[in-house]
């Protein structure tokens, strides 16, 4: 069942990521499908599972060779999935748009930290750069989050 439930989506969306993110990509600036994912899971299923599939899915993503800061990668999302796993627990006394809007600056907040890491040279040099690098690449990844909000709704409680 955890087979079906958690590791084949993984590693389809593992290497989803890596066919498809470099056709999508704008300029340098490309979406990010497993953070989605990472986030979906800690919605559906609660922090522990959000944060041992970002975890996992962030070791795999640096293993890769990809990223050129091994271990921000799994840190974000374990970040992440934690954080939106407090918003599983909060949901079924949230209001929709405060729920919706609290996802929304989560997904914010994981690209400020990953942001800050990988692009600190730009951060020191100009500020209005490092701005529409972050707000880009959130808007972008945002983007398919919304699409994945409007097909399937990642919060079941609320209509």
């Amino acid at each position: 069942m955890i087979l079906i439930k958690f590791i084949l989506p993984s590693l389809a969306i593992f290497f989803f990521q890596f066919l498809f993110s470099e056709i999508l990509s704008i300029s340098t600036i490309r979406p990010d499908f497993p953070i989605i994912y990472v986030m979906y899971i800690a919605l559906r299923q609660g922090r522990f599972q959000g944060v041992i599939i970002g975890f996992i899915l962030g070791i795999f993503i640096d293993l890769a060779g990809v990223s050129s800061y091994f271990g921000l990668t799994p840190l974000t999302y374990s970040i992440t999935a934690y954080i939106t796993g407090i918003l599983h627990i909060k949901s079924d006394n949230l209001n929709h748009y405060y729920y919706t809007a609290s996802w929304i600056a989560i997904l914010f907040f994981h690209f400020l930290i990953f942001s800050l890491v990988r692009y600190q040279t730009i951060l020191m040099s100009d500020i209005l750069l490092f701005s529409i690098k972050w707000f880009s690449t959130t808007a972008y990844t945002l983007g398919f989050m919304l699409i994945l909000q409007l097909i399937y709704n990642v919060n079941p409680n609320k209509v």
